[in-house]
This record gives structure tokens, sequence and C-alpha cells, in this order.
């Protein structure tokens, strides 16, 4: 995962922007225990560094697909495999939250599983139009984790039951509609606006920005850390479950899944 604190050369607007890629080096661009480490290690970089904006990027193919499914399956201790990098996750989602910075998360292809509320950790989520948003738990067997259920703020109760329990597959411009994405734009130009939009935050004032994120996401979500916390505590239990197995066998099998 690298970063770089002076993207376009630009002096002391581009020392203010630091650019990270999420879930690089994972199979298949997926959420394993190196790559929630290695966004951690971002996360760290930025409060040392203490950028105006962190700009957190994927490739075509996909920003994150969540979970890598296949080491779940394949686990010896599937439960303590999946509760530790739910560990890992929760403090990477939690850690974007309570940065002064602003986060940029800049999805251009999928960002599915994990994926999706980790691109909501984003206080301004920017897509390309053939961006797309899905969580897909539920149709392993297993109970959203990650900060999914914060999604309610931006999406509604409705809006986030149904995608929790149907896993439909959301492109951008849906996401647009629903509140989880801020801006859509062709594919060719989604980095020139990513790096624009960065550039103006990074012109403004670093004490104004931070306050007005901090109050306005404790506003939005005043317990994020019992959010999480509750999130985890359900996961693991469905992560021991027979439907979990099947869930998980069938994935790995491409067949659909029969549970209980």
């Amino acid at each position: 995962m690298s970063t770089d604190t002076d993207n376009d050369g630009s002096g002391a607007v581009g020392d203010s922007i630091m650019w990270a890629e999420v879930c690089a080096g994972g199979a298949r661009r997926t959420l394993t225990h190196e790559t929630a480490d290695a966004l951690l290690t971002v996360i760290e970089q930025a409060r040392t560094r203490r950028p105006k904006v962190l700009v957190l990027t994927g490739d075509e193919d996909a920003w994150c697909f969540g979970g890598d499914v296949a080491a779940f399956a394949s686990s010896q201790d599937r439960q303590g495999y999946i509760d530790e990098l739910a560990t890992r996750l929760h403090a990477a989602v939690s850690g974007l939250q309570s940065l002064d910075a602003i986060v940029f998360s800049v999805v251009d292809g999928v960002a599915a599983g994990a994926g999706m509320p980790l691109a909501a950790a984003g206080d301004i989520v920017l897509a390309s139009s053939r961006a797309r948003f899905t969580l897909g738990y539920t149709k392993l067997g297993l109970t959203p984790d990650g900060g999914t259920t914060m999604l309610s703020a931006s999406l509604g109760v409705h809006r986030l039951l149904y995608a929790a329990l149907v896993n439909p597959v959301v492109d951008a411009e849906t996401a647009l509609r629903q509140g989880l994405v801020a801006e859509v734009v062709p594919p060719g130009d989604l980095m020139a606006r990513a790096q624009e939009l960065a550039e103006v935050l990074a012109r403004g004032s670093a004490e104004a920005l931070s306050t007005t994120k901090h109050l306005v996401r404790r506003q939005a979500l005043p317990a994020p850390a019992e959010a999480l916390q509750r999130e985890q505590t359900a996961l693991r239990a469905a992560a021991g479950s027979t439907d979990a197995a099947e869930g998980l066998s069938a994935f790995v099998e491409k067949r659909s899944p029969s549970f209980a």
C-alpha cells in the first residue's frame, strides 16, 4: 500500500494531501489481516504527518472486494480468523472516522462486503460511473461488520435493511441518489476530479475542516464504538454457525447455499 504526500508537486497544497491504496496486495483486492494492517499503518502515518486530506483509492476492477472468503472457508479456526479480521477492520474504520484529515474514498470498480462500509468510512465518497456497491454478508450466512449498521445515517433504515437483507448490486448513480456517494464522474476523469477536490480542501483551514468533520460525525453517529462492538459480537456468533459453514462453502464451490 503506497502513500504519496506530494502527488502533484504543487508545494504546500501537495504536502497537505496524502494518497494511499486500499486492499493493495490482497488476493483480488480483498481485505485480509495483512491488508488491514497496511491500512492501519496508513492511518498512523496520517496521524503523524497531519495532512489536511487523505485520499484512498482502488483500481478499475475494485476498490475493495471485502473479506477473502476463500481464506474464511479454509481457516482451521473460522470464528477466530473472522473475529480477528473484524478487530483490525473496526480499528481502521474508527481511525478513519477520528482522523482530523478529511478522508476521500475514490471508488472505481466494486466496493463489496466490508469494502462498502469501509468506503463509507470516508467523509466524501467520489465514484466513477462504473463503480458498484453491495454488501453480501447474509448471502454467506454472516452478519455485517465494518460499520455497516452506521450506514443507516446515510441511507436510512429501510434502504439499509434492503441492502443488507436482499444484497442488491447498486450502481454509482443509484448510490448518489441514496446519499452514499457525493459525486459520480466518468472513469477517465475520476483521478483528476479527486485531485481537484483534494486541492480545494488542502487550501482550506485545517482547524475549520477537522472541527466541521467531527461536529457532523458526532451528531450523525453519536456512539460509533458501541455500534462496531455490537457488529463484531454478532459476526463472531454467526461465523461459528452451520449456516456460515454452508454459505462459505457454497461461495467457494460456486453454487447456491442451502440454509436451514
